[in-house]
This record gives C-alpha cells, sequence and structure tokens, in this order.
C-alpha cells in the first residue's frame, strides 16, 4: 500500500471514530449549575452573579475564611461559558445531578448542603466558608461573607402590613429571650450534624383565626416531610413557637419554590415561609444617593484595592437593589431576617 493510500485510510478511519472531523474540534459544552428558583431573578442574571463571586471566594481563600473540597474547583472558577438552571423542588435538583444534567447545585444554604453531605456520601461541598472564625468588623472578610449571605425572613402581601409588624414583634422576642437561637441550634444545626430531632406540634385550638404559612417541604434541615407525612425541620418548630404567641391556628400548605409568589398572590396562603435577600446591603437602609455615595468611600477606604475590585464586582452600585431583592417581588414586604447563612455550591464526588 503506497504513502497515499495509507495516509487516506487512516483519516477515514479518523473520521469514522469522531462522526464528523468538526465533531472532533468543538469543546464539549459546559453543564449549566443548577439552583432553587428565585422570584425576583432570572437564570441569566443568577449566572453573572455566580461567576462574579468567585474573585471573592479566592480572596476569602487565601484568608483563611473559605476553602476548597473540590478537585475540579479551578476548572469550575475559569469556565465562564456555564449556564444557570433553574429547578422548582430540591429533589428535582438532586436527581438533576445525579442524571448528569447539571454540574453542581447552587443556592443551597451551608446548612442544607452539610445536612444533605450527611445523609449522603455521594455528595460534597465544592467549597464551604469557616463562620467561626472571628471578623473584625472593618474587614474585607466581615463585609465579603456579609454580602454573599442570605438573610432568611416571612414574606407577605403589602396590604397585610399589620399581620408582618406582629410576626416582627414575636421575632424580636424570640431572639431577645434567646428562644430562637436555641431553636436554630437544635432545629438545625441539630439535625445538620445527623440528629434526629422531634418536630414541635403545633397548635390547633378551635376557634381561633388560622394564618396559613406556605412551605416548600424540601429544604433541609430548615423545612421537610417527615417518613410518617408530617412537616418537620426548623419551620414546625418556629411557626410553633409564633402561632402561640400571637394565640393563632398555623395551617401548613406545601408549595414548590417557584409557586411561593403566585401562593401569595392569590391570597391561596398568608405568609411565605422563607424569601431569600440581604440585611447587609446599604440599599435596605441608606434611602439617598448622596448616603450611598459616602457609604462607599467609607467602606472603600477600609480594604485593598483586589478586595474592593471583588465586592464592587459582586455587587455594582447600581445593582444594590436588585441584589438586595433577589427573591422578593414587587407588591410584597418581609419581616426581619430568622435566621441567616451563606450558599455554597454542591457537587457529585469525584
Amino acid at each position: 500500500m503506497n504513502a497515499t493510500k495509507i495516509f487516506a485510510s487512516a483519516l477515514l478511519t479518523f473520521a469514522v471514530a469522531c462522526g464528523t472531523f468538526t465533531a472532533c474540534n468543538k469543546k464539549t459544552e459546559a453543564k449549566p449549575v443548577g439552583a432553587l428558583s428565585y422570584l425576583n431573578r432570572s437564570e441569566e442574571e443568577h449566572a453573572e452573579v455566580f461567576w462574579k463571586r468567585f474573585q471573592t471566594l479566592d480572596l476569602l481563600m487565601a484568608q483563611g475564611y473559605c476553602k476548597s473540597n473540590d478537585p475540579d474547583y479551578k476548572k469550575t472558577k475559569s469556565s465562564q461559558a456555564q449556564k444557570v438552571k433553574f429547578y422548582d423542588d430540591l429533589d428535582s435538583l438532586l436527581l438533576a445531578l445525579k442524571a448528569g444534567e447539571i454540574s453542581g447545585i447552587d443556592g443551597l444554604s451551608q446548612s442544607t448542603a452539610n445536612y444533605l453531605c450527611a445523609k449522603d456520601d455521594k455528595l460534597m461541598k465544592s467549597f464551604e466558608f469557616d463562620l467561626d472564625k472571628e471578623r473584625d468588623p472593618d474587614s474585607f472578610a466581615y463585609e465579603a461573607i456579609n454580602l454573599l449571605s442570605d438573610s432568611y425572613s416571612f414574606m407577605f402581601l403589602e396590604k397585610n402590613a399589620d399581620l408582618c409588624n406582629k410576626f416582627n414583634e414575636v421575632i424580636a422576642e424570640l431572639k431577645a429571650s434567646g428562644e430562637l437561637e436555641a431553636l436554630v441550634k437544635e432545629q438545625i444545626y441539630g439535625q445538620m450534624n445527623g440528629g434526629e430531632i422531634k418536630p414541635l406540634p403545633i397548635e390547633n385550638v378551635e376557634g381561633r383565626e388560622t394564618i396559613k404559612v406556605a412551605v416548600t417541604g424540601s429544604l433541609p434541615p430548615m423545612d421537610y416531610v417527615a417518613a410518617d407525612g408530617t412537616f418537620a425541620g426548623f419551620n414546625t418548630a418556629l411557626l410553633s413557637l409564633i402561632g402561640k404567641k400571637l394565640d393563632k391556628n398555623i395551617s401548613i400548605v406545601q408549595v414548590n419554590s417557584l409557586a411561593r409568589a403566585s401562593a401569595l398572590a392569590g391570597e391561596t396562603v398568608d405568609v411565605v415561609f422563607w424569601t431569600r435577600g440581604s440585611s447587609h446591603l446599604p440599599a435596605t437602609v441608606i434611602t439617598t444617593e448622596e448616603e450611598r455615595e459616602n457609604y462607599i468611600k467609607e467602606r472603600m477606604a477600609l480594604h485593598l484595592s483586589e478586595e474592593n475590585q471583588a465586592l464592587e464586582s459582586m455587587v455594582p452600585k447600581a445593582s444594590f437593589d436588585k441584589y438586595a431583592n433577589r427573591d422578593i417581588p414587587e407588591g410584597t414586604i418581609i419581616t426581619s431576617p430568622y435566621f441567616e447563612d451563606v450558599p455554597v455550591l454542591v457537587v457529585l464526588k469525584k
């Protein structure tokens, strides 16, 4: 066989193995990252936020406030083409991850991630935070972790401001008495570390007004459905206390993540159990443009240039309101936070 025929034969074999020449040269498209649906943020907006925080994560890792558990962390970080796909419940997210449809689950609180990883040894956190390490209030780490954190609140229609205020009063009372902190330690951190905590029963007293509360039932240890079909986790414990304090019956209605807004708007429920926002952003406490400018200048003077670049990349000045209200639709109001945590990325173990 002459050289020309040998070359042609080899070329044909290569083409058959690849399917087409172009297929071999075509890069494999990156799988999307999955996340629970937000109420006031699109998949594209979440993808933009997802990538911009990696500069901040790198700095926090260098300072010992965050660490990577994933050998592919750097590869993930550099894959800027990755998209985000929203799912309406955690079960769908987990199925998609294990089926290889998504590369990871983003936006779950570190508490939920710890719970899931403790229950399933095939899962791990791509990165995690050391929230016990002391942070100076003027430090980059303090500001960065505050900006990264989600504040969990109850959500109401604006017209139900009176009920929202009553919930705020109870939350403040539970914080002052230490009951809320004790509940978090038992119902969130206790179950997160593998404990099985008996749910606090929700009283139902004849003749009392009933408040209908939407929960997803699929965000352990915040809320989930126990083996016997009853709602369990932090939600039932907290709602049990709130019902007693307000002298009201609490009726739990299960909805998925995306349906929270429609259930509230359609008045199928009076309250949504959790919504994500930020209680740390200046947009929530500063009202004028001049006040914001002064706040930014004061904070920037405390940090290094690269630290300020990372913070500004995550939350540009023009996006303060959008970032703060990422899970808060127009026409709704929220209580002060009852719990705060930082979201992480959950992936399959390599």
